[in-house]
């Protein structure tokens, strides 16, 4: 009687056990976050000794499991150039006729290749500019920034904690630029950092791309005997047989979509008997 009631007991605390808390088998490491193909090695044990298994092992398709010598109570699974995005593997123990598991999470990270823009140079006037970037995985980890004139101006997460395979994502920005911003610099960042306990895996910059402002339309105010020609976006005036009546002051006037913009020239004529000597301030 005595010996039914203890294994009663045992079979009663073991039931508990299990009821009362989770499976009493533990992973090292509790998680795994690296690079898309790399060899992956995992423990699986019991978490104390009072929980031993009658059976432990490793549930995956590829791979492989041993047991651990010499009491056979924990298994390392072992892979080599893992490249499977979505799988996860899980360890199983069954403890008196009862069976728990625990599953490993796996994020694979790739290799942040390239990001660019896909404008040569900016005719800044309300402009869009976009950065792509290829074949990036989890996206959920990446991270895309502006930079310009040394500051970083907009950045852009990727709310996906679900897809774990490679996709392709861009990031937008709408510059508005003046002329006192021509020649200035942009740049994309791209930070993908997959662990997030640490130092980025990886960071990278686009090409540098320069800020060009081309003004749509110029002006002249010029004298009645000038002539205006154009060309392009180039307004030239032309004066023949200068005389003091063309002296004076001319307007160039630039316009655009960003505003207007005004430049005024000094032209100076002094008479050197039958010539003219041309002076512009």
């Amino acid at each position: 009687v005595i010996s039914i009631g203890i294994v009663y007991l045992f079979a009663l605390m073991n039931w508990l056990l299990f009821k009362c808390t989770s499976c009493p088998l533990e992973l090292i490491p509790k998680r795994v976050v690296e690079r898309h193909g790399a060899s992956l090695s995992v423990l699986c044990r019991p978490t104390t000794t009072s929980a031993e298994p009658d059976v432990i092992g490793w549930e995956f398709p590829i791979g492989k499991w041993n047991l651990n010598m010499p009491d056979n109570k924990s298994v390392t699974w072992n892979v080599e150039n893992f490249e499977d995005w979505t799988f996860e593997p899980f360890c199983f123990g069954t403890f008196s006729d009862n069976q728990c598991s625990v599953t490993l999470p796996i994020t694979l990270y790739s290799e942040l290749k390239s990001s660019t823009s896909n404008n040569d140079n900016i005719l800044a006037e309300g402009y869009t500019l976009q950065c792509d970037v290829f074949n990036v995985a989890p996206v959920a980890a990446l991270t895309v920034s502006w930079l310009w004139k040394g500051e970083m101006i907009q950045t852009q997460t990727y709310d996906d904690d679900l897809t774990k395979t490679p996709e392709n994502v861009s990031s937008t920005w709408e510059i508005t630029a003046f002329r006192n911003d021509s020649n200035d610099m942009i740049t994309c960042l791209t930070i993908l950092d997959p662990k997030q306990d640490g130092p980025s895996e990886q960071v990278n910059k686009s090409a540098a791309y320069q800020v060009i402002v081309h003004c749509k339309l110029c002006k002249y105010t010029v004298a009645i005997n000038a002539r205006e020609t154009t060309r392009g976006r180039q307004h030239t005036v032309s004066i023949t047989r200068a005389t003091s009546a063309n002296g004076g002051i001319y307007n160039c006037v630039a316009t655009n979509t960003v505003g207007t913009a005004t430049r005024q020239i000094t032209l100076t004529i002094t008479p050197l008997g039958i010539d003219c000597r041309v002076i512009i301030n």
